[in-house]
């Protein structure tokens, strides 16, 4: 994924409208035919891409017969590589994900594997230098002083411009053998090797596990967790060139929760998540932000309603966008359902919550948003569709405060369920990749598709 944005993970249905506003200055660029990149295995992981400063995107996916982890990259102005091969799996694989710098790109993933006393789920990476081939994978959960291998599961991945890559994970060990907690380790910008796991002090009964990281190195790690009978957020940060900070417990936001965290380009990690009481038909949105050395500052941006799926773009400059989807009320109609958003910027509060439809966009669930550098808004979205019916990905496109251009038709296929598939990442210079899963019965492939940079606006 883009190095731009925190990925939107779980992809929502959305239906397109655009209001009656007048046209952006100038018109979006058109995407280009969907290619096949493919096969893909039909239930195993999730596709993911990336593009490198120089403008280079590489995708990464499980593939069927038989079933492994394998990468495509496209040079600019080539075509997509064949897929190659990175590691063969076994039966329940998280990921891949894929982070990409300058000069190297590191696939993770998590596998179950056999082990003396068993099976265990670990984490594996595999990294590829610039001009050279993709490394054989690397088990960077694995402990040597355990006799059970330790368990690792819901790896993330992000790297810095010099190449520094950090990893976390869902962990475990035979010290902690009911109790989760997250694990990391590190690849220094030169060379393929991990340092040894090391587990963030606190963080106890970890789940949905999220990372970012900023472009001089320092790093947040957002997760839920189930912990003395509540559901509880935890944080951390790291230093450019030091250790884990303890777990910090920030909010109790009842069952479930699914954070998301982010990293502006000035250093300030940017959390969300949405609080629901126990018992409550209502929740709220919750943000937290914090900067190198500061504390964990925590604000709900909706004070009454049913807000749910926040996620965080990060724009050039240091601001911040949240986006969630606002429920009028429960059990109301879809008439009742708006996406809204708040805005931040370091050393200042959050906007009022605002309709995304007020700018010309009107879903019923947030899209994947991007910013490119040049401040162009890129928006990517499933289309629903009836049962049969082609699968429509739409695209559209703002300069502020230009209003949002009209949707765009990115693919119309018979692709089934695309929802928790699409991913969307951008090159320095804005040119846009959309990456998806098409299912078919029993066969799957791989999609892409991209759209050039937008020229200047009038």
């Amino acid at each position: 994924m883009s190095s731009l944005f925190t990925r939107a993970v779980p992809v929502a249905l959305l239906v397109a409208a655009t209001l009656a506003v007048p046209p952006a200055a100038d018109a979006a660029p058109s995407w280009t035919p969907p290619t096949v990149l493919g096969p893909a295995a039909g239930d195993t992981g999730t596709p993911d891409v990336a593009v490198a400063p120089d403008g280079e995107a590489i995708a990464a996916w499980v593939s069927g017969r038989p079933e492994r982890v394998v990468a495509s990259s496209r040079r600019p102005g080539k075509g997509w590589s064949p897929p190659v091969a990175i590691a063969r799996i076994g039966e329940e694989v998280e990921g891949p994900h894929v982070a990409v710098s300058g000069g190297k790109a590191v696939i993770v993933w998590s596998d179950t594997i056999r082990t003396r006393s068993g099976e265990a789920g670990v984490v594996l990476a595999a990294t590829r230098l610039r001009g050279k081939r993709w490394s054989r994978p690397r088990n960077i959960s694995a402990e040597k002083r355990w006799y059970e291998e330790p368990e690792g599961r819901e790896p993330q991945v992000a790297i810095t411009p010099s190449g520094r890559a950090i990893v976390i994970w869902q962990a475990g060990n035979e010290k902690h053998r009911s109790v989760s907690f997250v694990g990391s380790a590190f690849q220094p910008a030169q060379g393929t090797e991990w340092s040894p796991p090391v587990g963030i002090r606190g963080s106890f009964e970890a789940e949905q596990v999220q990372l970012a990281v900023s472009p001089k190195g320092e790093a947040a790690a957002i997760w839920s967790a189930y912990y003395n009978e509540e559901s509880k957020i935890g944080v951390s940060s790291r230093p450019a060139d030091g250790p884990w900070n303890s777990a910090s417990l920030v909010s109790t936001p009842g069952p479930f929760p699914v954070p998301r965290i982010a990293m502006t380009d000035r250093g300030e990690a940017v959390g969300t998540w949405a609080k629901s009481p126990e018992g409550g038909l209502e929740s709220t949105v919750q943000v937290t932000t914090h900067t190198p050395g500061g504390k964990w500052r925590v604000k709900s941006l909706l004070p009454e309603g049913y807000g749910t799926g926040p996620e965080i773009v990060t724009e050039p400059g240091g601001r911040a966008t949240v986006f969630w989807s606002n429920f009028v009320s429960y059990f109301g109609s879809p008439e009742d359902h708006d996406v809204v958003s708040s805005t931040h910027v370091r050393g200042a509060g959050w906007s009022e919550p605002r309709s995304l439809a007020a700018e010309g966009l009107h879903h019923i669930a947030p899209p994947l948003i991007a910013v490119t550098r040049g401040g162009e808004s890129i928006a990517l979205w499933v289309a629903d569709s009836l049962v049969e019916e082609p699968t429509t990905i739409l695209s559209a496109s703002r300069d502020r405060p230009q209003p949002w251009s009209e949707p765009q038709q990115v693919s119309t296929s018979r692709c089934g369920d695309v929802y928790e598939t699409l991913d969307l990442a951008l090159a320095r210079d804005g040119k846009a990749f959309a990456l998806w899963q098409c299912s078919v019965g029993n066969r799957s492939v791989i999609k892409t598709a991209s759209r050039p940079a937008a020229g200047p606006t009038g």
